[in-house]
């Protein structure tokens, strides 16, 4: 039954996060309440940022049109005239007609194209990490939800519980079977709860704060919706860490901006290699028809990118180091991330299922305990109060191990499965 559970919770989730990798984000009418599934969909419709991220790619693509031109420039067409006036008296009317187009001969053409597929790469990579990013927001803050509404659920048991308590002190006392302290106690621990369940709700409604804003969208989480499951990791830490290499965003921008100053660099190289005009045309001059071609070139003997190298090589020896830092960065943050979630799955693992049953089995044994006079008040209070943290810890427990889980995720650059992202 449990295996069942937890393969339809991963397979929900897959589908969660196929929402995640489904091309261009369309705008989506977001209704008040919404399921996981949707606050992510609205959530990538509604970003801003990705929005902008996707109209980089439309720019990222314009620019690899304009690099893939063949000609450098348009061919220019000269028509002139003029009239002439012999010294015998004589007149004509000179005409001319003239094509010229440059060429260019140091494959200009084949730099700029890799300077914009780069560029390319760099736009479509960066949009897939945002979309990352905020499926992995929107979830941790759903997962922030569960965990304050369950809080809230407990508090109002633990509320509902002082409520008995007092019932039950209020006619003991009366009955002569238990002194005014336990009224007073059970008053106390009436008053105790109630405050809890006010500093619950407090917390849900934040909760839900964060979640709207994290959607982008005035949205709620609908009521009942269960915890999500947590990313399916697959590999050891090494494995991550070479994913992250791959695909964490920062990384990615260093070494496309380090891609783009070489190519630049070869760029400018290849633009020490003139450029050369040839034209052709027909004119008719003094009474005469003239046809030509012409060949231009310039000398590259004052101008040769020199400088425009030197510091283009500079500023790639700089990109190289951001690098170096993105990635000591990146493997760190993997690690860190990887011993946190193999700490919090462990903790979760070795929890017994039906524990959260027996404690709530026992809260309310403990209740009628006292109401039977088989337990004085102060005794079952203490227990009660032992017994409600026990509950709260196993919920700490569950929604740590996710979160843990969505932390490595963002840390190693996946948000789906292994299997989706393999799409």
């Amino acid at each position: 039954m449990g295996s069942a559970l937890a393969s339809g919770r991963r397979a929900r989730l897959a589908t969660i996060l196929l929402a995640a990798w489904s091309g261009r984000a369309q705008e989506l009418e977001c209704p008040s309440v919404a399921t996981a599934e949707k606050l992510v969909r609205c959530a990538l419709s509604r970003s801003e940022v990705v929005v902008r991220a996707e109209r980089e790619v439309d720019a990222s693509r314009a620019r690899s049109m304009i690099a893939g031109r063949v000609l450098p420039a348009n061919p220019t067409l000269e028509l002139s005239g003029g009239r002439r006036t012999a010294e015998t008296g004589g007149s004509d009317y000179d005409r001319a007609i003239d094509l010229a187009q440059i060429f260019e001969l140091g494959g200009q053409r084949g730099a700029r194209l890799a300077i914009a597929s780069r560029e390319e790469k760099l736009a479509t990579a960066a949009l897939d990490g945002l979309r990352r990013e905020i499926t992995v927001d929107v979830l941790s803050a759903v997962a922030a939800v569960w965990r304050t509404r369950t809080a809230l659920a407990l508090a109002r048991d633990q509320r509902q519980v002082a409520d008995r308590l007092v019932e039950v002190s209020v006619a003991r006392q009366r009955q002569g079977l238990a002194p005014a302290l336990d009224v007073d106690l059970a008053q106390a621990a009436w008053v105790q709860a109630r405050r809890d369940e006010g500093i619950a709700a407090q917390d849900t409604a934040e909760a839900e704060g964060r979640l709207a804003r994290a959607v982008g969208s005035d949205i709620r989480l609908v009521e009942g919706e269960a915890l999500p499951s947590g990313f399916h990791v697959v590999g050891g830490l090494e494995v991550l860490e070479q994913q992250a290499l791959t695909r964490r965003r920062e990384v990615l921008t260093a070494r496309s901006d380090a891609d783009v100053g070489r190519a630049r660099e070869e760029l400018l190289r290849r633009e020490r290699i003139p450029d050369v005009m040839i034209s052709a045309g027909v004119r008719h001059e003094e009474f005469s028809n003239v046809l030509g071609a012409r060949v231009s070139v310039p000398l590259p003997l004052v101008r040769r990118n020199q400088g425009e190298i030197a510091e283009q090589r500079a500023r790639v020896a700089q990109a190289d180091a951001v690098v170096r830092e993105a990635e000591l960065r990146v493997r760190l943050e993997v690690r860190a991330a990887f011993a946190n979630w193999q700490r919090a799955t462990e903790t979760a693992r070795q929890t017994d299922p039906a524990l959260e049953d027996r404690l709530r089995e026992d809260a309310a044994a403990l209740r009628d305990a006292y109401a039977r006079g088989t337990m004085p008040l102060p005794t079952a209070l203490a227990s009660l109060r032992e017994t409600q943290a026990a509950r709260r810890t196993l919920t700490e427990t569950k929604v740590e191990a996710v979160l843990a889980s969505f932390q490595l995720a963002r840390a190693a650059g996946y948000a789906a499965s292994p299997d989706l992202d393999a799409r």
